[in-house]
């Protein structure tokens, strides 16, 4: 489900977990997968809420400077958040979730 297809059902009184597609760095993506890393800060430019699944792809940017443009590795978590920290709470940002998160797993 798009973005805003979500934001227009929420909208609409509709209570929808969303799945969320997500690039996320190789640090904090191997992190998460060894369970070390267990929320995602992110800019609420999807109006995220508790239930919503990430699928966090990992992303291997180019190199400062470099023509390359960055790739997916192909390796992929998905996860359900199960806790918001609102932006403006404990000095976040207003614009700013942290969202506490579980591995959620998946069949091979």
């Amino acid at each position: 489900m798009a973005a805003d297809a979500a934001g227009a059902e929420r909208r609409g009184g509709a209570s929808v977990n969303v799945r969320h597609q997500l690039k996320t760095h190789p640090e904090p993506f191997q992190a998460a997968l060894d369970g070390v890393k267990t929320y995602e800060v992110r800019e609420n430019d999807r109006g995220y809420q508790v239930g919503d699944v990430l699928v966090l792809n990992e992303w291997e940017p180019a190199a400062p400077g470099s023509e390359y443009a960055g790739h997916f590795t192909g390796r992929s978590l998905v996860v359900e958040v199960l806790y918001m920290t609102p932006g403006g709470a404990w000095g976040l940002p207003p614009s700013l979730r942290v969202m506490g998160f579980r591995l959620v797993p998946v069949a091979p």
